[in-house]
């Protein structure tokens, strides 16, 4: 599994334990109605903002750390810290 395929699937299984539909977790971040399903069914490849934009309309961040040797990137459940 890639990168991508991970965020993916944790942002699926995210907002089915929210319990919610494409068209709101559309709303909550807001982005058109029918990104999450471009995103979920992987028809595109989402910028970065996209994916961050959808995340955090599900409660979840993304957070990015570079290392001297590699880029860490991590999905994190909860809000983004104010002031980010």
């Amino acid at each position: 599994m890639n990168l991508s395929d991970v965020i993916i699937s944790r942002l699926i299984a995210r907002r089915e334990s929210l319990a919610i539909t494409r068209t709101e977790a559309a709303r909550r971040a807001g982005l058109s109605m029918n990104a999450p399903k471009l995103i979920e069914d992987g028809v595109n490849s989402p910028s970065l903002a996209t994916v961050q934009k959808y995340a955090e309309g599900l409660g979840m961040r993304l957070e990015c750390d570079e290392k001297p040797t590699r880029l860490v990137i991590r999905l994190i459940d909860g809000p983004v810290p104010r002031g980010k």
